[in-house]
């Protein structure tokens, strides 16, 4: 209402949720039994906007990662985000995670879980660049 009412109200209002509200990471997200979900969750510092990543399908004989299936460039500073995608369960993949910069300033941290089971949880010190291979690979 735009003007405060006389008596109060009879049932208190429900306060708003923290909004965006993450959604849970399962399998269940994709459409299609062939595919499952790849979650990124990517901790910024203060020179977020330096870091990027990408991910990338390999070929038939898994030698090279040519095909960019997802990327994202200039991510937010100071910030926790979750970056899914869908992508086919029987093929190989691989995430590079880059960052031009002084330690601990551009990527804090960052998680990859695919099909709900995480790989790989890392605090990128000392590093400008790493590599997470994941779906099916050859060794």
């Amino acid at each position: 209402t735009s003007s405060p009412t006389s008596s109060p109200t009879e049932s208190p209002t429900s306060s708003p949720t923290a909004s965006p509200t993450k959604s849970p990471t399962s399998q269940e997200q994709c459409p299609n039994k062939k595919f499952v979900q790849l979650a990124l969750t990517i901790e910024t510092g203060p020179k977020g906007k330096l870091a990027k990543f990408n991910v990338r399908r390999a070929n038939k004989k898994q030698t090279k990662f040519k095909k960019v299936v997802f990327k994202k460039r200039a991510l937010s500073r100071n910030d926790i985000a979750t970056y899914t995608k869908c992508l086919k369960k029987s093929k190989c993949y691989q995430v590079t995670f880059l960052y031009k910069g002084k330690a601990k300033k551009g990527i804090e941290k960052f998680t990859v879980t695919f099909g709900g089971k995480l790989l790989k949880t890392s605090y990128f010190t000392n590093l400008n660049k790493q590599v997470v291979r994941f779906g099916e690979c050859k060794k």
